[in-house]
């Protein structure tokens, strides 16, 4: 089941000149404060980044 969440996903410049993922979200049947989840490793391009950010939420939606 999917549950119902709003959710932004942007990508971050690392110190080290790769890229990380950042998600932003709050579940929308509960009324609480904005969580953040935050890509482990970092990537090579911005592109690798948004992919795997992509999965991460397709992830967060199905828990």
């Amino acid at each position: 089941m999917v549950r119902p969440f709003k959710a932004a996903l942007n990508t971050e410049k690392s110190a080290d000149g790769g890229f990380e993922w950042v998600i932003t979200f709050i579940d929308s049947t509960v009324a609480t404060m904005p969580q953040i989840e935050r890509s482990t490793q970092t990537y090579a391009t911005e592109d690798e980044a948004l992919r795997a950010g992509e999965a991460a939420l397709d992830r967060l939606q199905d828990d």
